[in-house]
């Protein structure tokens, strides 16, 4: 069913409110390009702990680079953003055994 023109200035609050679903769009083996696209839609809305998580719990971190990277160019200082990054910049380095790569400023 295609929403009409009244339901899309909703939509993003919805998934952003939904939040206690998250994990089922990995459960359910959605494509990273879908998942990182909704994610996108709704930066400001999500609360970047719980989706943290979320991702990790089910080894999906990854998916949240370019959404935590965007926070950080928007002056995060959240603790939690920057923690993930490190995660992922570890596991970068840890599975593609790229340690200079991080060390000179990827």
């Amino acid at each position: 069913m295609v929403p009409s023109a009244t339901d899309l200035p909703t939509q993003p609050i919805q998934i952003a409110n939904n939040l206690p679903n998250r994990g089922q769009l990995l459960d359910d083996e959605c494509p990273g390009d879908f998942i990182k696209g909704l994610i996108l839609s709704v930066c400001s809305l999500l609360p970047v702990e719980p989706l943290v998580e979320e991702c990790e719990k089910k080894n999906r971190l990854r998916l949240l680079t370019q959404f935590l990277e965007h926070l950080v160019s928007e002056g995060s200082q959240d603790v939690h953003v920057h923690n993930a990054l490190g995660k992922i910049s570890l596991l970068e380095i840890i599975t593609h055994n790229t340690p200079s790569r991080f060390l000179h400023g990827m």
